[in-house]
This record gives C-alpha cells, sequence and structure tokens, in this order.
C-alpha cells in the first residue's frame, strides 16, 4: 500500500506539467523559444535517466532473477521499435510547434488525439510505478522528473493542437486535463500487477530504457534539427547538458535504491 501511495504521488507531481503546458498556451504565453530550450533540457533528462538509470537496474534485477545481458539489450531494442510504431499508429499527432505539416488540422481528429494522448499518459504512469517498484524512491523520482520535463511542452503542443482543430481554449485545456487519468489508471494497474510478478520487473526496466532512448533521439532531437538558428545553439546544447547532468547529480545524491 505504501509503494502504491508513493506511485500515485509522483504521478500527481508530473500533473503539474500538464497544467504548466496547458495554462501557458491558455495564457498566451507559449513561445517558440520555450519551447525549444525545454525539448533541449527534455533530451538531456530522458537519455540520461534511460542509460544512467533505467537500463543499469534492468541489468542489476536482471542478474537477481535469471535475465541474460543479451536478452534485456534485445528488449531495449524492443521497446526503441514499440515506441516506433506507437507514435505512428497511435499517437498521430506528435509536433511540438503551433503548427503541424503532416496532420491537417480538422475536427475529426480532435478524437484521435485525444486516444493518443490519453494512451500516452499510461505508458507515462505505468513507466513511474515500474520505475519505482524497482529501484524505489530514487529511481521512482528520477523517472518522474524526466516525465514531468517531456510533458511541459508536450502537453502544450496538444493543447494547442486541440485548438486548432477546433476546441475552444476551455474545452482544450478541459480534455488535457482528463487525459492525466490515463496515467494515474497505467500507475495503478502497473503497481498491482507487478506487485504479485517482481520477476518481471528488469525486461520491463530494459523495454522501458528503449522507449525512453527513443522519445529523446527520434522525437525531440529532430525537433531541434528542425529549425537551426546560430545564436541559440550554445544555450540548446547547454540545456541539454545541464539535463543530462541533473539526471546524474540526483541519482549521486541517492542511497543505493531499495526495491519495493
Amino acid at each position: 500500500m505504501e509503494a502504491i501511495l508513493l506511485i500515485l504521488f509522483f504521478v500527481a507531481a508530473t500533473s503539474i506539467a500538464d497544467v504548466l503546458g496547458a495554462g501557458l498556451v491558455v495564457l498566451r504565453q507559449w513561445s517558440q523559444a520555450a519551447s525549444r530550450a525545454l525539448i533541449a533540457f527534455a533530451v538531456g533528462v530522458m537519455a540520461s535517466l534511460a542509460l544512467l538509470h533505467l537500463l543499469p537496474e534492468a541489468l542489476e534485477l536482471g542478474e537477481e532473477t535469471g535475465f541474460a545481458v543479451k536478452q534485456l539489450l534485445v528488449l531495449v531494442a524492443l521497446g526503441l521499435f514499440a515506441a516506433f510504431v506507437f507514435e505512428r499508429v497511435v499517437a498521430w499527432y506528435h509536433c511540438h510547434g503551433e503548427s503541424c505539416p503532416i496532420h491537417k488540422a480538422v475536427p475529426a481528429r480532435r478524437t484521435t488525439l485525444f486516444a493518443g494522448a490519453t494512451f500516452e499518459e499510461f505508458i507515462d504512469g505505468a513507466t513511474i510505478a515500474l520505475a519505482t517498484l524497482a529501484g524505489g524512491f530514487p529511481l521512482g523520482a528520477l523517472t518522474s522528473i524526466a516525465v514531468f520535463a517531456h510533458e511541459i511542452p508536450e502537453t502544450a503542443a496538444k493543447t494547442v493542437a486541440f485548438i486548432t482543430f477546433g476546441a475552444s481554449r476551455k474545452k482544450a485545456v478541459i480534455l488535457v486535463m482528463l487525459t492525466t487519468l490515463g496515467a494515474f489508471s497505467g500507475a495503478l494497474l502497473t503497481g498491482i500487477g507487478l506487485s504479485f510478478v517482481k520477476e518481471y520487473q528488469a525486461p520491463l526496466l530494459a523495454f522501458a530504457a528503449g522507449a525512453f532512448l527513443y522519445i529523446a533521439t527520434s522525437d525531440l532531437i529532430p525537433e531541434l534539427h528542425g529549425f537551426v538558428l546560430r545564436k541559440w545553439f550554445f544555450l540548446e546544447l547547454a540545456l541539454v547538458l545541464l539535463g543530462a547532468v541533473l539526471i546524474w547529480f540526483v541519482g549521486e545524491a541517492f542511497p543505493e535504491p531499495t526495491h519495493l
């Protein structure tokens, strides 16, 4: 029960990012500069989390539960592939700017966007639950930081998309807030389920590491390459490094993880 409460706390904390992202758009405080800055920071955070924490924890747990390193690395690759398929088939709208060259702004896309966003929130909640159960408070907190960093620009983009697809600003915010229920559902189902089958934590962590690497390298980084300004380069580079160093520093500050 204590573990479930901690997981729900982490999910509630990351939901603040959804409020911030939607609020900045509605209050007309969102800008391309803010989007690029947060995306750059999220790149460092998510890549660092995957390589320095999720994957090492998966390898450590795998050694304890009989999973070979090669098996876990295959699952990392499957996580990358699954994230690619999810983005292409389910989450249809994944642009971070105020317009998307791929998706036409038609009202019918609101349902697709809502379904994809809700499922994506479900995955975020499930990943936070998995990380918390596998690595205790330290890994759960680090994963929550990564989700939080990614969710602000992600939610801002979805809010803009809902408005572009014909929703009022008020309705767009309501839709975004409703998608967060997916995160709580994913967290609860994963938290309860993995409490009984702890031996699957290692492969699922490896899978999650692959998905986070995909988000950092194939979703977020191309957004930075899509529009280049020389004056932003060093700032964006500094923010990527800041995100990576933050995850490393916070991870070092915590004691050795304890499995819940």
